[in-house]
């Protein structure tokens, strides 16, 4: 029988890293224009962005469906966008559609870089962009744990060779390996919907959060698709939002057998309609603070919330869980 070893809150809070560069890319745009262009094509204010900041922003069809939540910083002239690997092709075919005459170069440069995810701490704060001779640190949405903040942050490390490659991680540090899945129910505990390829055009800003995590500005110019992510922030018609759920198992083998065939886009039920799904999983992953329960994001319809109506999953109860950030103002 496979042996789980459940983590504290301190040794997370001691250091706690992950590889992820299998899991995540990088794309770069580069050249006089590339902010401008950018900014035109993002949910987020890309002119203003500063060296020292980093921000989540979409990147939307012209109906306001995602393609991708990216993590975006700024290199001097250049603007980095870092998102889920598989997606990577895609989105560098699409936005080169939209350079025209642009002075804008977009390039996956992924095969240059490391990225490890890391919690704790020594971690960037919230937003915070850090920049040394090889890594890139990148704060993030802090994880909700017990009710204590968690601080995240990604580094981006730059390799030429494999030589380098080493070097420049072993100054990360020595810190407890959480895993591509230890990572995910971070972000899943923070808060922090994505897409990925199974729910590539599912939702719009607002389904998965985004907006509620800074990654929508509305002050901003002109998108693809910001008509209809205006209409639903300024209309207030909002029936869809990402939710966080919790499912309880006898054991850590069952949990992770739950959490396997829970892929993104598995549906979501409730007691309210037993005819048809509610929603879909965003994202779902085995707690590091307990190896039987397993947490997940779900994007479901709010009104088949009411009434105390129970969630399932693959035909196991969900409970529903507080998020760390509020819905509405």
């Amino acid at each position: 029988m496979t042996m789980f070893t459940d983590m504290t809150i301190d040794d997370l809070k001691h250091g706690a890293d992950a590889e992820l560069s299998a899991q995540l890319g990088l794309i770069r745009a580069s050249g006089a224009d590339a902010r401008s262009f950018l900014h035109a094509q993002l949910t987020q204010d890309i002119l203003n962005l500063e060296g020292n900041d980093t921000k989540l922003a979409g990147y939307c069809s012209a109906k306001g469906r995602l393609f991708a939540v990216l993590q975006v910083y700024a290199v001097g002239e250049d603007v980095f966008l870092v998102t889920h690997r598989p997606l990577i092709e895609l989105l560098v075919k699409r936005l080169k559609m939209f350079v025209l005459r642009a002075k804008v170069a977009i390039e996956d440069v992924s095969d240059g870089h490391r990225i490890k995810g890391k919690a704790g701490e020594a971690c960037l704060a919230h937003g915070v962009a850090e920049t040394s001779d090889h890594t890139q640190r990148l704060g993030l949405l802090p994880a909700l744990i017990n009710g204590e903040s968690l601080a995240r942050e990604l580094l981006i490390i730059r390799v030429d060779t494999r030589v380098e490659s080493d070097r420049a991680v072993s100054t990360v540090g020595i810190a407890r390996d959480l895993g591509v899945e230890g990572w995910q129910w971070l972000a899943i505990v923070a808060g922090e919907g994505h897409v990925e390829a199974a729910t590539l055009e599912a939702f719009v800003p607002q389904m998965i959060n985004l907006d509620r995590i800074g990654g929508v500005n509305f002050k901003k110019g002109c998108y693809p698709g910001q008509e209809v992510v205006a209409r639903s922030h300024y209309l207030g018609k909002l029936k869809r939002r990402m939710q966080w759920v919790q499912l309880h198992f006898d054991n850590a083998e069952s949990a992770r057998e739950a959490a396997t065939n829970m892929p993104a886009k598995t549906d979501v039920c409730s007691s309210l309609d037993a005819s048809q799904p509610i929603g879909v999983v965003v994202s779902a992953a085995v707690s590091l603070l307990n190896h039987s329960t397993v947490d997940a994001l779900v994007e479901v319809s709010l009104p088949m919330l009411d009434g105390g109506a129970l969630l399932s999953i693959n035909g196991h109860e969900a409970a529903l869980q507080p998020l760390p950030y509020a819905l509405s103002d």
